[in-house]
């Protein structure tokens, strides 16, 4: 069957790959209630590549076995899409500094403060940064840097 959208004349199939979208896009749209005009030139959802794949995040968060969400959550912390699919997934939160991504744990050990110490800190709202750079309590200095986190 023929189609004129936008005044281009052609099979459902020569529409779609005249406005880039897949069929199966058109034919889902479709059935969702859009009309072909509708289904052919809504933009299709922002595609990124990773390790040559390229795809929504929707999909790139399924070939890498994480939830979209986590992906999301990470994506809006600050990490880039590569860094938000790639960190592993662990029960405890990451922290992005810099461009590294840290447990509480690692910092702890690095900043040389007591996790406890970290984990009450965030816990009453501080950011990361700020939690790592307060000068203990009854001391002058931040704990003793024994590595950088940068």
């Amino acid at each position: 069957m023929m189609y004129r959208v936008q005044g281009i004349l052609g099979t459902k199939s020569k529409l779609a790959r005249h406005f880039g979208i897949k069929v199966s896009t058109v034919n889902d749209r479709i059935k969702k209630g859009m009309t072909l005009e509708e289904a052919l030139t809504k933009p299709v959802r922002k595609t990124y590549t990773v390790d040559n794949k390229t795809a929504n995040l929707t999909d790139l968060s399924k070939q890498y076995g994480i939830k979209l969400a986590t992906v999301s959550t990470r994506i809006q912390s600050g990490m880039s899409v590569e860094q938000a699919l790639k960190t592993k997934v662990t029960k405890r939160p990451v922290y992005k500094i810099g461009d590294a991504i840290f447990t509480l744990s690692e910092i702890s050990k690095i900043a040389n403060i007591n996790r406890s110490t970290l984990s009450a800190r965030l816990k009453n709202g501080m950011s990361i940064e700020e939690a790592i750079t307060k000068p203990l309590a009854g001391h002058n200095t931040v704990g003793k840097h024994t590595g950088s986190l940068r």
